[in-house]
């Protein structure tokens, strides 16, 4: 009964914390604000779960990297083993940031979900909501096809070559191994993929429904500057003698809107730059190694649908990203003709508080970036420049 109607009422919360939820049974820890009253069983189970998983995925992405010692590769998983080498250590590099951050992330999610409430627009939190579950459902489906393409791909290699149904190419087992121990670990080594992907999935779920909840935070700051303009317009007309303080009320309450907006901005950039950073480089090296493989493997259905899908897994992904982050901004950049036209020139308004409409606008036309490398703003025009530096790279490469 409390979920749902945490559903209703609080819609941003209920999924972020169902993120959080998935990503504590995967194994990365508790990145949830709220105290949950856990036994000493339960936290000792916990932590040797933690171990057993976190090393499950460093010891198969160390399978991986042995792999280049195999001389009994061709072409194809050639190809397939230098595209995860490089896409498997990118999303060991989310996970490292994310445990680094933990605390950060708490914090921010606290202030993100918990901040100031002077006015409760369930509405906007409903349209934040069906927004992030369009980027994620995408990004869903486009991981979903990959998998299962390539799943596809190794039942046909199987049936045409003899080759074990792999996914991954890895050092051990070797390919004439046979047994049900070995059959054991080959599925270990298909569960892996599976397992790293749904972990990748989630993480990126979590940062792409923080910024845009963060766009909608500024989005309702106009709102609110907008209410209040529409509000005088009508007081006004009736004369009321109170229409002064109360619009001082609500433009004050405005102002605690956007410093509550700023204050997430803030936190946001500060847990989750490094993740936006990790997310270019992957994106430019995934797309030039996709590339390549497209050029150079062999060319049947199967591979060439695995490989399109990785290249619009990766495109969407970094999309996604971008077009979030563009969204803070251009939301952010509203604001300051809202607050200039929230209705202040229909009331007679002490000197000091038209003082303080002048000071919020020239704060609010202080433009928010969120940034990777503390340089390359998210925004539509950096998801251009990245696809052109990804195909330059591969230009110059082949």
């Amino acid at each position: 009964m409390l979920e749902n109607n945490l559903k209703e009422y609080h819609p941003q919360k209920y999924y972020l914390k169902i993120i959080c939820h998935v990503l504590y049974c995967f194994g990365l820890g508790n990145f949830w604000y709220e105290k949950t009253k856990r036994n000493n069983i339960h936290k000792t189970t916990y932590v040797l779960w933690v171990i057993i998983a976190n090393s499950f995925i460093f010891l198969m992405i160390l399978n991986e990297f042995l792999a280049y010692i195999r001389k009994d590769l061709n072409i194809k998983e050639k190809g397939d083993l230098i595209l995860f080498s490089f896409a498997h250590p990118s999303i060991v590099a989310k996970i490292m940031v994310f445990y680094i951050k933990r605390k950060e992330i708490k914090d921010t999610l606290q202030i993100l979900l918990e901040g100031n409430k002077f006015c409760n627009l369930t509405t906007l939190e409903k349209s934040s909501m069906k927004r992030a579950r369009y980027y994620c459902t995408s990004l869903l489906i486009n991981i979903f096809v990959i998998l299962v393409s390539a799943t596809i791909e190794g039942i046909q290699n199987y049936l045409q070559e003899g080759v074990p149904i792999r996914t991954e190419v890895t050092y051990l087992p070797y390919r004439e191994s046979s047994g049900i121990t070995v059959n054991i670990f080959r599925f270990l080594v298909q569960f892996h993929w599976w397992y790293l992907m749904a972990i990748m999935y989630s993480i990126d779920s979590l940062s792409l429904c923080s910024l845009v909840i963060l766009s909608y935070k500024f989005k309702e700051v106009r709102h609110h500057f907008n209410s209040c303009r529409i509000e005088m317009i009508k007081l006004s007309k009736s004369k009321q003698d109170s229409m002064d303080e109360l619009f001082e009320e609500n433009f004050i309450v405005g102002i605690k809107l956007h410093q509550d907006a700023l204050r997430c901005a803030r936190k946001i950039q500060m847990s989750l730059g490094k993740l936006y950073t990790v997310q270019v480089a992957e994106s430019i090296t995934m797309l030039v190694i996709c590339l390549l493989k497209v050029t150079i493997a062999v060319r049947d259905i199967a591979s060439l649908v695995k490989n399109f899908m990785f290249i619009s897994c990766v495109i969407l992904l970094n999309g996604t990203y971008m077009m979030s982050g563009g969204d803070v901004t251009h939301e952010a950049s509203l604001i300051s003709d809202s607050v200039f036209h929230c209705g202040w020139e229909y009331g007679r308004m002490s000197k000091g508080l038209r003082s303080l409409v002048v000071v919020t606008v020239q704060q609010s036309q202080v433009p928010i970036r969120m940034t990777a490398f503390g340089v390359l703003c998210l925004s539509y025009n950096s998801f251009i420049t990245v696809l052109r530096l990804s195909y330059s790279f591969f230009a110059v490469m082949y």
